[in-house]
């Protein structure tokens, strides 16, 4: 393994390529605020694999454990040397447990090979709670608020990075693998109305048919206006009224909560 392939693996990923999620949060003398770590997306993982070794390259291999999944990551050195593999566990996700334990396990392992590692090296995060916040949270009391993550410093960017440059606004068309955790809110929210994943699937199949197959919803090739209306559903509260519109459908025996 070269020193040019380990420098390559640890660079900084863009803005856009990270994601941020509660860690803490509570409520003092009547104002919210919360603490917030930061994560490199699967996606970002994928893509600095990709770049660095070639898609034939490396390989991914996960094993189910009794609360989780243990992936391992395997790169090719060379013929002398073979595949040189690194592995590291998660929990499965209290939100679509099996996608997420595999999301998680496989960013633990890329760690180990220095992908986003530097992302430990960030001081305690503090969101900024407001009221037009991009994201969606609740206090261990149960208060709502909307939040937006802390700016990255400069050092945590790609070299060349302008310091006030505006970072793409994230839910746009066909973008919501760029922040699956706009995806999780929608999920936190039907939860919170005592909805199931077999509710968000007739709401998501009322606003967005031809995205809704089986038992799986492509959130990838939604809109913009069509994850809202399914997230407003929910967030009115006018979901079941929306559910007693659709035609009965077959039961899905999946529930992601």
């Amino acid at each position: 393994m070269t020193d040019g392939w380990i420098n390559l693996l640890k660079k900084p990923f863009k803005e856009e390529e990270i994601e941020w999620r509660i860690q803490q949060s509570g409520n003092k003398n009547g104002k919210v605020w919360a603490k917030c770590l930061a994560y490199v997306t699967s996606r970002a993982i994928q893509d600095r694999l990709d770049e660095v070794f070639g898609p034939s390259c490396w390989q991914n291999s996960f094993v189910e454990t009794s609360s989780g999944f243990i992936c391992g990551i395997g790169v090719f050195e060379d013929l002398h040397n073979g595949w040189i593999w690194k592995y590291d566990g998660a929990d499965k996700s209290d939100i679509e447990p099996f996608k997420g334990g595999l999301s998680g396990a496989m960013k633990r392992a890329a760690v180990h090979w220095g992908i986003g590692r530097y992302l430990y090296n960030l001081e305690e995060g503090w969101a900024d709670v407001r009221d037009d916040g991009k994201y969606y949270a609740k206090t261990k009391e149960g208060v709502a608020f909307h939040w937006n993550p802390p700016q990255l410093p400069e050092w945590a960017l790609p070299e060349g990075t302008p310091r006030n440059e505006k970072v793409v606004e994230k839910v746009v068309i066909g973008e919501f693998h760029a922040n699956p955790g706009l995806v999780e809110e929608l999920y936190a929210i039907a939860k919170e109305q005592a909805a199931v994943f077999e509710d968000v699937l007739a709401v998501a199949r009322h606003y967005m048919p031809d995205k809704v197959g089986g038992k799986k919803i492509k959130w990838s090739d939604a809109s913009k206006d069509e994850y809202l209306s399914v997230r407003e559903a929910f967030e009115k509260g006018i979901w079941k009224e929306v559910i007693r519109k659709e035609p009965k459908q077959e039961p899905v025996q999946q529930d992601i909560f």
